[in-house]
């Protein structure tokens, strides 16, 4: 270690006198963490990291910084765990999808919840088994389960036959993180702790469009939708990778696919010129971009962080955009523009809700460079 600090230390030292002449340099504070990381401070590292999230959370560099952050902040819980649980002998773990404030699933949450498992993985702890998150996520599916009723008092005694995990690992992210270990069987929680956030928690960032079409929301649909992409709920997609949606209706429906863009507009993702045909049949699983679509979905930069994605399906063609078969270019809505997803709302609320559904996802984008 002794080499190594010799190394970096002058880097080191110049990173931390130029934070001092600016505190909101973002390329200082992320390769000051990054050398802290080499020279084997984590603690240091968050610190460094962190300064990033309090004070330039719209930097290009803030993605790869947060998810450096999560990283070290996932292997200092997984430690404690480990801990807590091997004081109780052989056991079975699993961790779950962390939450929002109120409980339900965010971007944030399945990003920590896949860090932290892939950091107890890496303990390799001897006694302590780690269950697959897909295995869990498979098993409640076919029982018409979420993850929230593993964690319910009320609810323990219909999940202890089938779960084969004995310590569930919860939480939520909010401006602190909190970590929560339970046995199943019981619903009695052995381990509480907490340490902040990257930049305090998610931060939705809201254009006007945008803001109206998260207000459609059906409460009681007549039929399921999903919307899903190639990779895991909640994993990163790099600069460079290509992006895979997929879809599904119960029921033969109009189905429309928006995408929010970096600078607050609205991108109509489905249908569009290439797949100009949007009643949708129940039934398979639909794929977009199509195999011979002749285009693909790139994540490019400059502008990288959370990406959302909403799909709407609904019997009747409501068609928001008025759109025409075989139109030369794919459909968007400008940021500043709050009346075209009101008046789709308008249309929707004029639906009987058996006849419409809707569904969000969320994932992140981030620079190359903070896949190494």
């Amino acid at each position: 270690m002794a080499l190594l600090d010799d190394r970096i230390g002058p880097a080191r030292m110049a990173f931390a006198k130029a934070l001092i002449l600016d505190p909101d340099s973002a390329e200082a504070a992320y390769n000051l963490g990054r050398l802290e990381e080499k020279a084997g401070n984590p603690e240091k590292a968050l610190d460094a990291y962190g300064i990033i999230g309090r004070r330039s959370p719209n930097h290009k560099l803030a993605p790869a910084a947060r998810n450096r952050y999560n990283r070290i902040m996932a292997a200092r819980f997984a430690k404690e765990i480990v801990e807590e649980v091997g004081r109780l002998g052989d056991r079975s773990i699993t961790v779950l999808d962390f939450t929002d404030k109120d409980g339900r699933p965010s971007y944030l949450g399945a990003l920590f919840g896949e860090a932290l498992s892939t950091a107890i993985a890496e303990l390799k702890e001897p006694g302590i088994t780690l269950v697959e998150r897909k295995e869990i996520k498979a098993l409640l599916a076919e029982r018409m389960l979420d993850e929230t009723d593993l964690v319910d008092r009320r609810r323990a005694g219909e999940v202890k036959g089938f779960i084969p995990a004995d310590i569930l690992i919860t939480g939520k992210v909010l401006e602190e993180t909190f970590v929560k270990a339970t046995i199943k069987d019981t619903a009695r929680s052995i381990m509480n702790s907490s340490y902040p956030t990257f930049g305090g928690g998610e931060k939705e960032q809201i254009s006007k469009p945008w803001a109206q079409l998260t207000k459609i929301r059906n409460s009681r649909p007549g039929f399921a939708v999903r919307l899903w992409t190639d990779k895991a709920l909640g994993a990163p997609y790099f600069e460079g990778d290509t992006v895979t949606f997929y879809y599904s209706v119960e029921k033969l429906s109009y189905v429309f696919i928006f995408a929010l863009q970096p600078d607050g507009s609205i991108l109509q993702l489905f249908p569009n010129p290439y797949t100009p045909e949007w009643r949708v049949v129940p039934g398979k699983v639909h794929m977009f971009p199509a195999k011979d679509a002749g285009f693909a979905i790139d994540v490019k930069g400059p502008h990288f962080g959370l990406q959302r994605v909403k799909l709407i399906a609904c019997t009747r063609n409501v068609n928001p955009l008025d759109m025409k078969p075989r139109e030369p270019a794919m459909k968007s809505i400008d940021k500043d523009d709050d009346t075209t997803m009101r008046n789709l709302k308008i249309r929707l609320a004029s639906e009987p809700q058996a006849e419409w559904a809707d569904t969000i996802i969320r994932f992140p984008t981030l620079p190359r460079e903070s896949a190494k």
